[in-house]
């Protein structure tokens, strides 16, 4: 399915438990696909405990698994792709849940 396709097809109303905050503070991460082991960076663009918002910089496929590492820190988060929308500037936001809820040393690992 085409990137395009799949943001036609996402639902557009609100279905998290947690808020996410705009993260313009946040540096970039790497995005590894488990499945075929490439990677690609990622503008974060919200994060919450439970899950964050990337604009990557190549396609990555809706349903994988992908851990998630900080560029700037150790350590590395396990999310799921659940969705992907256009921004109003064209760009892609994937929406990823978090296979487990973010801890302090977590947070403090992507700034």
């Amino acid at each position: 399915m085409e990137r395009q396709d799949r943001a036609e097809s996402s639902l557009p109303h609100e279905r998290r438990r947690v808020t996410r905050i705009p993260a313009a503070t946040i540096g970039a991460v790497l995005v590894e696909m488990e499945a075929t082991a490439s990677a690609t960076v990622a503008a974060v663009h919200d994060i919450s405990v439970q899950g964050i918002g990337l604009v990557p910089e190549q396609d990555v496929p809706l349903g994988s698994p992908i851990l998630i590492r900080p560029m700037k820190g150790p350590g590395r988060v396990r999310a799921d792709v659940r969705h992907v929308r256009i921004l109003h500037d064209g760009q892609f936001l994937f929406g990823c849940e978090f296979k487990h809820t973010l801890t302090m040393e977590d947070v403090l690992a992507f700034g």
